[in-house]
């Protein structure tokens, strides 16, 4: 059976661990992916289990491999982090996260993170990956409102109110400097285009943290 041959060539090539071994990873799945199916994608992520600690790349060969199994990936990567989750396979949770669209679908895998790992007995290293990724979807998805919430308002004119939920995210999240940037720009935009005047714009930088617009 093909699926079984490449599962055995892999590991080996793994237990080797030769200079060229993910070049060698890269050979034999060009030499097998045509007899594979997406029932390959469980045994692949089971190696990412078996070998926790074997660098598969960022994210790698494998990783590109089973992705394209669109119908069955998304499913068995979440029982694999239920079975054993791995730093490889934590970095594979969030590329789906940060492939995924719909704000929905992205809310239930991030919820992922705290249900799998903040619960578990995990290693330090694992927990620590966990929180840092947790705090990099809170900020993105704090973004993504953001660029929804002032698109709402610019696509109706509403000039005043989109100017005064950024001024509101900009008392609210001041540690957030992509969050600034993203509404430095916004505002720079329509100041020079005349929709916000001198007085706003003045508003703006007394506002804004350390008068960083100045």
């Amino acid at each position: 059976m093909p699926s079984k041959i490449f599962i055995e060539n892999i590991i080996k090539l793994i237990e080797e661990d030769s200079d060229w071994v993910l070049t060698d990873i890269d050979d034999e799945i060009e030499k097998y992916k045509p007899k594979l199916d997406s029932s390959i994608v469980k045994d692949i992520l089971m190696i990412f289990e078996k070998y926790p600690k074997f660098d598969f790349g960022i994210p790698g060969s494998l990783t590109h491999f089973i992705e394209k199994f669109e119908n069955v990936y998304a499913q068995e990567l979440i029982l694999s982090l239920k079975r054993v989750p791995t730093i490889h396979t934590l970095l594979l949770l969030q590329r789906l996260i940060n492939g995924t669209n719909n704000t929905a679908k992205r809310r239930i895998l991030i919820d992922i993170y705290d249900k799998f790992y903040m619960k578990n007995n995990l290693s330090k290293e694992l927990n620590d990956t966990a929180l840092e990724y947790i705090s990099l979807n809170e900020e993105k998805e704090k973004l993504i409102l953001l660029h929804k919430i002032i698109k709402l308002h610019e696509d109706k004119k509403d000039y005043n109110k989109v100017l005064e939920d950024a001024l509101d995210f900009i008392s609210e999240n001041t540690g957030d400097a992509e969050g600034l940037e993203v509404t430095e720009s916004i505002l720079k935009k329509w100041h020079s285009l005349g929709i916000i005047n001198q007085n706003q714009w003045t508003k703006c930088i007394e506002q804004s943290p350390a008068n960083r617009w100045l």
